[in-house]
């Protein structure tokens, strides 16, 4: 039982395309509200404030700011609601500027 447990969450772990990091260079701005940004990766985000208006499979846009600096526009998928009010996405589509500078932070 506990290698058919650890065999599940180690593939669970290998879907994921990037790790999450938890940095205060990202900022994420939907609607031109900032949003409180728990963490991120080059492939999506998971922030608070807009669960109370967002559903699973909703397509969200907004704009990423690294250290300050506006690098694009980006369109995202939400892909989970979770029960603290925050919510993950998945980048759809990203800026290539953005997308490059996300992968060039530190890890």
């Amino acid at each position: 039982m506990l290698r058919w447990l650890q065999s599940l969450f180690s593939r669970k772990a290998e879907r994921r395309n990037f790790v999450r990091v938890h940095s205060d260079d990202v900022r994420i701005l939907i609607e031109d509200e900032d949003l409180e940004l728990v963490d991120w990766s080059p492939g999506g985000f998971r922030v608070h404030g807009i669960a109370s208006t967002s559903a699973r499979g909703r397509r969200i846009a907004g704009e990423i700011y690294i250290a300050n600096e506006p690098h694009g526009r980006f369109t995202a998928i939400i892909i989970r609601v979770f029960e603290d009010g925050s919510v993950s996405a998945r980048f759809d589509e990203i800026a290539p500027d953005a997308f490059r500078a996300l992968t060039e932070l530190p890890q």
